[in-house]
């Protein structure tokens, strides 16, 4: 639930940092990690890899947590409305005047916090289900569908990837910046979609699988695609999102368990909140791009789902 990039804008136009420069990943040489999709390819065949964005795991929470807010401050305004209409002193000039010194300044108190709360709920809802990101190998671009729902198109080799501290504290993220063309200035920031603590084998296990779909291919990465998300052209169902949030405690079963009172309440939130949002399309450029052989045989999405070994013919 890292929030970096969404409720604040990464900066731009700003010189590359030496830490930026000294965590630079390649996209030829392997990192340490071994490949794993992590629960975020959309799309994977021989044309290109589609993958969600970070935010979309957590969808819902900052939803909740905002909505929570604005009917907590709401129910304290009517309150004062109710005193303002049942209490007011009707006999004593003294307790009229301070009385209504009191109930203007509590209702501006109690909408103040209304406003902001507001603002946080626009940067997840009523905008886009998921913000995708597309790994075409074919062309060797990479585009990004950015939050206003313009997209990015970039060389993969152009990009500069960088491990980059996220906005939790101890935990880093994968970040490609797009460079000016003396490769000194970023103009513009995207994220892979995992994040983790420094030295968790999970940190650079999805830029693996993302780099060696872009340099090899997916003939050695299909078997690791076994639950693709079915969100190209659709909003989730509720069991989806539900199934979602408990697989982020997949580690440990009795844990999503034990979350699951807590989990069902957020799922219907991140059922609202979907309905809210357009799905995202990307430009006729970018699809016309991405045509996949009907007989192509790395193909992995919702409507080629993962069959194990021992139910192959």
């Amino acid at each position: 639930m890292d929030y970096a990039g969404l409720t604040a804008k990464y900066k731009v136009n700003r010189p590359l940092s030496e830490k930026e420069k000294q965590h630079q990943l390649s996209q030829t040489k392997a990192s340490s990690a071994e490949p794993l999709a992590q629960l975020s390819v959309i799309r994977m065949n021989s044309t290109y890899l589609e993958c969600c964005d970070k935010f979309y795991t957590w969808k819902g929470l900052m939803t909740a947590f905002t909505g929570f807010v604005i009917l907590l401050f709401a129910y304290a305004f009517v309150s004062v409305l109710v005193v303002a209409l049942t209490k007011y002193p009707a006999t004593d000039p003294a307790k009229q005047s301070e009385f209504l010194l009191f109930v203007p300044l509590s209702l501006v108190i109690v909408s103040i916090p209304i406003p902001l709360a507001l603002w946080f709920l626009k940067k997840e809802a009523f905008r886009y289900t998921h913000y995708p990101l597309r790994f075409n190998r074919k062309t060797g671009m990479v585009h990004v569908f950015r939050l206003d729902g313009t997209t990015l198109s970039v060389p993969w080799r152009e990009i500069h990837f960088a491990l980059n501290p996220a906005q939790m504290r101890n935990f880093w993220e994968v970040r490609g910046h797009v460079l000016s063309e003396d490769r000194s200035t970023v103009l513009e920031t995207f994220v892979l979609p995992t994040f983790a603590s420094w030295g968790s084998p999970y940190l650079l296990a999805q830029w693996e699988f993302v780099r060696r779909y872009m340099e090899k291919g997916p003939t050695q990465l299909l078997d690791l695609v076994q639950y693709p998300l079915d969100i190209a052209d659709r909003r989730e169902t509720f069991w989806f999102g539900f199934q979602r949030l408990m697989a982020e405690f997949s580690v440990a079963p009795l844990l999503a368990w034990l979350m699951s009172p807590l989990l069902f309440p957020l799922a219907i939130v991140r059922w609202v909140t979907m309905h809210t949002c357009k799905i995202p399309q990307w430009p006729e450029e970018v699809a016309a791009q991405s045509e996949v052989d009907p007989k192509d045989r790395y193909q992995r999405d919702a409507q080629h789902p993962y069959v194990p070994p021992q139910q192959q013919n």
